[in-house]
């Protein structure tokens, strides 16, 4: 088959030309786009853009170690969108520490947080608040899909 822009011909196979209502597309990616940024938890969206603190905390899985105690504190406020990022690797003889810290930023149910050494984490936003480690580019890993953050910042009901 063949597409011809200017005219809004599409040809494919032997079917004949038709033309093609540029608007029907436009609107069916509107919804899909819509669909994809809409929240699962108008309650969560409410705590993002309140002016306050989030606070998660949790034990994530490490390959060569007990694991990661974490704890990760938005700050949402007049000066900005700002992280800060607490990693304990939990180890036989001892444990190693890591801080880090930068600005986040939500997009649909991703949270992003680009650290100020250039370090990016993301995480996915779940309905009842919990974070879930993801990759860069918002995709399920696949050795940690149960490991999860706890939200120990209780969103305000009123």
């Amino acid at each position: 088959g063949h597409v011809q822009g200017s005219l809004g011909l599409v040809t494919i196979g032997d079917m004949q030309p038709r033309p093609v209502s540029i608007r029907l597309a436009q609107s069916c990616l509107c919804l899909i786009l819509a669909a994809c940024g809409a929240s699962q938890s108008p309650a969560m969206d409410a705590q993002f853009s309140k002016d306050a603190d989030l606070q998660w905390r949790g034990l994530l899985g490490c390959a060569d170690c007990d694991g990661i105690q974490t704890q990760l504190l938005l700050h949402h406020g007049a000066s900005g969108q700002e992280f800060h990022l607490t990693e304990i690797y939990l180890a036989h003889d001892q444990g190693a520490r890591f801080d880090d810290h930068g600005h986040w930023q939500r997009q649909a149910d991703l949270l992003q947080l680009q650290g100020a050494s250039g370090s990016l984490r993301v995480y996915a936003v779940l309905p009842d608040g919990r974070l879930q480690p993801r990759d860069g580019h918002g995709a399920t890993l696949p050795a940690n899909t149960e490991e999860t953050l706890q939200l120990i910042t209780p969103p305000d009901n009123t």
